[in-house]
């Protein structure tokens, strides 16, 4: 993955970072220091660099949930996130994304970067 800081053409508006299929992901932070909301934005997009893998290694193409059974994915961002946070998320992004953008926000604030290492290593074989 390659990793752009900053960069004006990944961090104009209001988000926080981004991840797409190119394999390039953009982290957008103020101030010198990362505070818990960019580790917290890390984690979101290296779990979207996740989902990506783990759909091309099942034979598809773009950025798919990694948890097939919806049941277990839906109780897995309840669970992480609670209804109210979950509204928040589907208002801000079109319905088509909400599977994959929920699962990365359940993930980011679930698993540790040293979990999200060993799930991307297992899946993405870096």
């Amino acid at each position: 993955v390659t990793v752009h800081y900053n960069s004006p053409e990944g961090c104009s508006g209001s988000h926080h970072g981004s991840y797409n299929t190119a394999k390039i992901m953009h982290l957008c932070y103020r101030g010198s220091q990362p505070t818990a909301e960019d580790h917290n934005t890390l984690r979101h997009e290296a779990f979207h660099y996740l989902q990506h893998c783990a759909n091309v290694r099942r034979g598809g193409q773009g950025i798919r949930p990694l948890a097939i059974n919806p049941g277990q994915r839906q109780q897995f961002v309840v669970q992480a996130l609670g209804n109210g946070y979950i509204n928040q998320i589907k208002s801000l992004y079109p319905a088509g994304a909400h599977q994959i953008e929920l699962e990365a926000f359940a993930a980011a604030e679930t698993y540790t970067a040293r979990e999200l290492i060993t799930y991307i290593r297992s899946w993405c074989n870096t």
